[in-house]
């Protein structure tokens, strides 16, 4: 039976990979600290501990909250970035055959054109991005220097059940299921590319089971606007779409990034071609999979 470890296994894409790979029939051991930070991987010696007789390793964990980061970005840089070496030194010490990163949309910035292939310039807005941008080089570096085969994905926005707050989806749903107006800040013309945590996992594990290594963009391909996306999510809930508030972008800015990326969407067929993989949940179904996710369970 194959063994394999998934550092930030509680998490919410790390949960869902992880019960996907035991009803594959995967031994699973899970690497988490049970809090909003992923601090034990920067423990060198815990980490090649849980690494021994791991075949393949799934790193999840990371510092994922930007606004966290960039109030303690020394922390943020040594969770992400000295969490990896050390997932990665570890693995090649225990010989594992391969690691599977979760990198981010974030190591882009603006984008130079749409939508945006692996080759595109990297240039992150936030410490977030260059954190995992960073993450990326040291993979890379450990399959050149080292032979440890790696891949580093990508991901965009990744939402489904168990997604955390403050982001722009749950705050709207949580609007929405409360009787409330999904609140837009802005125009609602900035655009995201959403991604079904269900198709992000079987990306995840294709990505270990096919002979690839590098980085590939897992993303719908496709660019939503803010404002169509509290359009739509007022439209499954029965209520009108036109039942949308506008506040001025400067308003609770203290809670908001400094600075927003205006548009968003990735090519995925680097994904489609050397993956076999491509999404399966359109957003409108999985939109509507959350609200009676979320009308079940307590915020």
């Amino acid at each position: 039976m194959t063994k394999v470890l998934v550092t930030g296994g509680l998490g919410f894409i790390g949960s869902h990979l992880s019960g996907r790979l035991v009803e594959k029939g995967y031994e699973v051991v899970v690497f988490d600290n049970r809090s909003a930070r992923s601090e034990d991987i920067i423990s060198y010696s815990t980490i090649a501990r849980a690494m021994v007789g791991i075949d393949i390793v799934f790193h999840l964990a990371a510092e994922l909250e930007i606004l966290a980061g960039l109030r303690e970005p020394t922390l943020e840089a040594v969770t992400n970035i000295n969490g990896t070496i050390n997932v990665l030194h570890a693995a090649m010490e225990a010989r594992v055959k391969k690691v599977v990163s979760a990198s981010s949309v974030s190591v882009y910035g603006e984008p130079e054109s749409l939508p945006m292939y692996e080759s595109h310039p990297k240039k992150p807005l936030w410490t977030y991005g260059i954190t995992k941008l960073a993450g990326e080089h040291y993979c890379d570096i450990y399959r050149e220097l080292y032979g440890l085969e790696t891949v580093s994905l990508r991901y965009s926005i990744v939402y489904g059940p168990r997604e955390w707050y403050r982001r722009v989806l749950t705050k709207f749903t949580k609007a929405i299921l409360d009787g409330k107006k999904p609140v837009i800040f802005g125009t609602g013309s900035q655009t995201r590319d959403f991604v079904h945590v269900s198709d992000v996992v079987r990306a995840t594990i294709d990505a270990a089971e096919k002979p690839v290594t590098g980085a590939f963009n897992i993303a719908s391909g496709e660019e939503t606007s803010v404002h169509e996306l509290a359009e739509m999510l007022l439209q499954l809930s029965g209520r009108s779409p036109t039942e949308v508030e506008y506040a001025n972008p400067d308003v609770g800015i203290d809670d908001r990034k400094p600075r927003e990326q205006l548009r968003m969407q990735l090519e995925i067929s680097k994904a489609k071609r050397e993956l076999g993989w491509e999404p399966q949940i359109p957003l409108k179904d999985g939109l509507a999979g959350y609200l009676e996710y979320y009308r079940r369970h307590s915020w």
